[in-house]
């Protein structure tokens, strides 16, 4: 909808002020004009593709309602309410859809009430940033075997899709079994098809110390490009027997959010012996990956850190699940809250990147064994070893990003 007021409501009340003033001056009526309603509560706005949603609660006695909205760096000016890339919808009702409005950019709302020709002050101001969700959102999976005692590569296509995150589930074992798997390896890349061709893949490396071949299923979460997209890689250095905390950012002042992450080694398939203790968004930032590695072998490891960036689609969220304890020597499958459901009242939200982490304040004795997204697409699952020697358990969490998708 387009609005484009011949006169702003704030002038038709001075007019209408002035007019009383006069008729009292002029032994007119001495009757005083009526009251205005009371300002309106409950207003809220739901984001869309360069568009939003406003509801508010009803005001008693009002005929009517205006609506106002700005960009959250200027605000709101009753005095003139369409100036710039302001506006306001006279009479508007809830639900009242407003579009046309900036992509990623903070829009402030308010609303007023109105009732014989008096405008009441204004509702408590709320904020929203429109933005599209995501676009050719699926969940692609592909079947292998990784023989017993061997590091082996299993992985699924996106096409000329995005792979924002993948994982590995043993699709031959119950999920509260330990499959024996150490995934050490998990990661975006780009295979050439010849010709000038790419597909573009989720790739899992693990070994198999289980003692028998492990039937497996590989996943990638795959997004059509979205608006921003950039790739950052970072080489990291591990020396014998260190644990190492590493993170990977988007550019600096960019704006971008981080989609997923993940990591890989230069040994051209072979196995690198180093653990992945934890993957996953950086503690209250939305534009970082951690890692927190352990090198268990004799010698330095370079580890390649790659991860995705884009604006943020709509309805970018951090979701956290925490505990239970994974005792020592025992192996712990859980899963994480959904990203449907509170605060998330979306239908529409999915998991979009999968992640786990040990707690900080806990040694680096995880090895993840299992991590892939549920079949509808809005939970992450997980299994973790805890190799350590010590008699205390550790805290671990799922922390997956969910955002909304596209119908």
């Amino acid at each position: 909808m387009t609005y484009g007021p011949p006169t702003a409501p704030s002038a038709l009340l001075l007019t209408s002020l002035a007019a009383t003033l006069l008729l009292g001056g002029c032994g007119g009526s001495s009757s005083s004009a009526p009251s205005p309603p009371g300002a309106p509560t409950g207003l809220t706005a739901t984001p869309g593709n360069a568009e939003a949603i406003l509801e508010w609660d009803p005001v008693e006695g009002a005929e009517g309602y205006n609506l106002y909205w700005a960009p959250a760096a200027t605000g709101i000016d009753l005095e003139n309410p369409d100036a710039g890339d302001a506006g306001w919808a006279p009479m508007a009702t809830s639900p009242e859809t407003v579009t046309e409005l900036e992509n990623y950019e903070d829009i402030v709302f308010a609303v007023t009430a109105v009732a014989e020709g008096q405008e009441s002050a204004p509702s408590d101001e709320v904020t929203t940033q429109p933005a599209p969700g995501l676009s050719g959102y699926s969940i692609e999976s592909n079947d292998s075997t990784l023989p017993a005692g061997e590091y082996s590569l299993a992985g699924a296509s996106c096409g000329d899709r995005i792979p924002v995150s993948g994982g590995i589930r043993a699709s031959d074992v119950d999920a509260s079994q330990q499959p024996g798997l150490d995934v050490q390896e998990s990661w975006p890349d780009q295979i050439s098809l010849g010709g000038g061709s790419f597909q573009n893949v989720w790739g899992v490396r693990a070994f198999n110390d289980s003692g028998e071949d492990r039937d497996v299923t590989a996943y990638a979460i795959c997004i059509d490009p979205p608006d921003g997209l950039e790739v950052v890689d970072r080489d990291i250095f591990i020396d014998s027997g260190e644990e190492k905390t590493a993170t990977l950012e988007c550019p600096e002042d960019s704006g971008l959010v981080m989609l997923g992450a993940g990591l890989s080694h230069n040994l051209g398939g072979a196995h690198p012996d180093v653990r992945i203790n934890a993957s996953e968004p950086t503690f209250a930032r939305s534009d970082s990956w951690t890692f927190r590695l352990v090198n268990d072998v004799i010698a330095t490891r370079t580890v390649t850190l790659r991860g995705l960036c884009s604006l943020p689609p709509r309805g970018y969220q951090r979701l956290g699940s925490g505990g239970p304890s994974v005792a020592t020597g025992e192996y712990a499958h859980e899963s994480s809250s959904a990203c449907n459901g509170p605060p998330w009242a979306d239908p529409n939200t999915v998991v979009l990147a999968g992640a786990h982490g040990g707690h900080q304040a806990h040694p680096a004795a995880l090895r993840l064994e299992q991590s892939y997204p549920s079949e509808d697409g809005t939970r992450w699952h997980a299994g973790v070893f805890n190799t350590g020697s010590g008699a205390s358990g550790v805290t671990w969490y799922r922390n997956p990003l969910c955002a909304i998708q596209d119908p």
